[in-house]
């Protein structure tokens, strides 16, 4: 699902909008510029392209929202992360190192990757919640 619909801005993106709405805050474009170093320009030809991809509901003036395909990336991307930091792990990488490498990772997985790292019975970290999850495996 991951490879080839999103980039990985994207999918930060839609974390960043998962996070936001979960705090109780509003993910405003200006904020969202400023937590990517990016013009609010960028978050808006950004955000149009999440929504042309059916990710998020988005209108000028208001806040995005995931749509259940932008909940679904999200969810998908955070059991990927929690996959390949175990892996990480396993083959030694320091914990800080593979949880900002996981997300990276987790992205360019397939699913045939996935399904032999299931099989081989790689370690996965210990169960947050979605969003520490993937904030624990951002860079």
């Amino acid at each position: 699902m991951l490879n080839g619909a999103l980039t990985l801005r994207q999918l930060e993106y839609l974390v960043a909008i998962a996070e936001a709405w979960e705090r109780g805050a509003r993910p405003r474009n200006r904020a969202l510029a400023r937590q990517f170093d990016v013009q609010p320009a960028t978050v808006t030809a950004t955000m149009q392209a999440l929504a042309r991809g059916g990710f998020v509901e988005y209108a000028r003036y208001r806040c995005p929202r995931l749509t259940k395909a932008g909940q679904s990336a999200t969810q998908h991307l955070q059991v990927r992360a929690q996959i390949s930091r175990g892996l990480l792990e396993a083959v030694g990488v320091s914990p800080e190192t593979a949880a900002r490498g996981a997300v990276r990772l987790a992205v360019v997985l397939t699913e045939a990757d996935e399904a032999r790292i299931g099989k081989a019975g790689a370690p996965v970290v210990p169960e947050l919640s979605p969003v520490e999850r993937l904030k624990d495996c951002m860079w």
